[in-house]
């Protein structure tokens, strides 16, 4: 399977670019740059969106919902969504597109929040956070126009390994309850080791040099095999419904795999869809490849369905 050829053009720009080293740059230039690739998908015009102010046992959080806007008034399911970035470099705005377009596709409230990043704040600070995230919203969920029995967890690359975890944890807890996981190209192990980080390693947006540079700035070597770092280490039995999605063009590709048969070998009903032409990053290029949006809908047709049932 061949790129999709709209997103070989945005590969070939960037190219063009000749990106210095990963290990020369520093955490605020990484952001610079990943922030101007979060500008290719602006926030899509079908939702509402109102910040608002989280406190949790670490400080004040930032946190963005995005409602559809033909259901002003409804009590609806709802999403937590980690942006991706490798615990480093997101940011809510940096996914404001992604997480406006999965609320309107998917027909459900989505709340995004402003976790901790490395290096400032190492592990486990946005683990601490995304469990402080899942608590408030469950606490708090009617005043956001969300169903506390309706309530899924997701994200994207390193959000997603918060969103599994975050899930573990209620799960430990016996609470708050989790509907479902939607889980998009998602770093579940920091260790790296799969064929698909050779194979896939450079030349499609995030580089195998890039995950070990952000990988450093987010944990010490000794932690990359705990299960709150890298949730594929962990007991998943228990866990709900779970949506996962994995690309082709993609260093992490075999671990997404990997997490989903170890899912179904522990009992979870898991949907995986696979999208050979892809590329780590697509759901932040939807604006920009016919692909990336279909796959994106797909997605969220899919968190629907396990929301809405």
């Amino acid at each position: 399977m061949s790129l999709d050829p709209q997103i070989q053009t945005i590969v070939d720009q960037i190219a063009l670019i000749d990106p210095p080293p990963a290990s020369d740059v520093t955490p605020e230039e990484f952001r610079a740059g990943y922030a101007v690739l979060g500008a290719l998908s602006p926030r899509s015009d079908a939702v509402s969106v109102d910040d608002h102010w989280i406190e949790t046992p670490n400080g004040p959080l930032a946190l963005r919902t995005y409602r559809p806007i033909d259901a002003p008034a409804d009590v609806r399911p709802g999403l937590i969504y980690f942006h991706g970035g490798g615990h480093t470099i997101g940011s809510v705005d940096t996914h404001d597109g992604p997480a406006s377009l999965l609320a309107e596709l998917a027909g459900v409230v989505v709340a995004a929040v402003e976790y901790r990043l490395a290096p400032e704040h190492p592990f486990p600070a946005d683990v601490d956070d995304a469990d402080a995230t899942v608590r408030w919203v469950a606490e708090h969920a009617t005043e956001i126009g969300v169903d506390p029995d309706r309530l899924g967890v997701g994200g994207d690359s390193a959000g997603g390994n918060l969103a599994v975890v975050a899930a573990l944890h209620a799960r430990a807890r016996s609470g708050p309850t989790i509907a479902a996981l939607v889980l998009i190209y998602p770093w579940l192990d920091l260790a790296c080791d799969r064929p698909s980080m050779q194979e896939n390693g450079s030349g499609f947006v995030m580089t195998r040099a890039d995950l070990e540079t952000l990988r450093g700035y987010y944990a010490p070597e000794a932690s990359w095999t705990h299960p709150d770092a890298s949730a594929i280490y962990a007991d998943l039995a228990g866990l709900p419904p779970t949506v996962i999605a994995t690309c082709g063009f993609d260093p992490l590709r075999d671990q997404g795999d990997e997490f989903a048969q170890r899912l179904t070998a522990a009992g979870v009903n898991v949907t995986h869809l696979q999208y050979p032409d892809l590329i780590h990053t697509f759901v932040q290029l939807t604006a920009v490849s016919e692909r990336a949006k279909a796959a994106t809908e797909e997605i969220a047709r899919e968190a629907a369905a396990l929301l809405f049932a």
